[in-house]
């Protein structure tokens, strides 16, 4: 690291969030609203980890059920695609 980068005078930016359109400064807002800012952009977060293991999950599911239906030499039934008339209805 150079020592133009240790001292360097550049401002730093303030932390802000964008909540309906309207942008938030950091500085503005209370303790209380920004932890909970924080803490459900973690929930954000774990939600997109957790729908990617789902997808993991279904994936290793259907290759063991081929391996059991292989050694047992049977056909595994293939669940129909979900079409969008099926979808409307939920």
């Amino acid at each position: 690291m150079s020592s133009e980068t240790l001292n360097s005078t550049a401002p730093a930016t303030e932390t802000s969030f964008t909540i309906d359109g309207k942008e938030y400064k950091k500085s503005e807002l209370s303790p209380k609203t920004y932890n909970s800012i924080i803490v459900r952009q973690d929930l954000q977060a774990t939600k997109i980890k957790l729908s990617l293991e789902l997808e993991k999950i279904a994936i290793l599911q259907a290759h063991y059920d081929n391996a059991i239906a292989n050694e047992l030499g049977i056909e595994i039934k293939k669940p129909e695609p979900k079409t969008d008339a099926a979808e409307d209805k939920k």
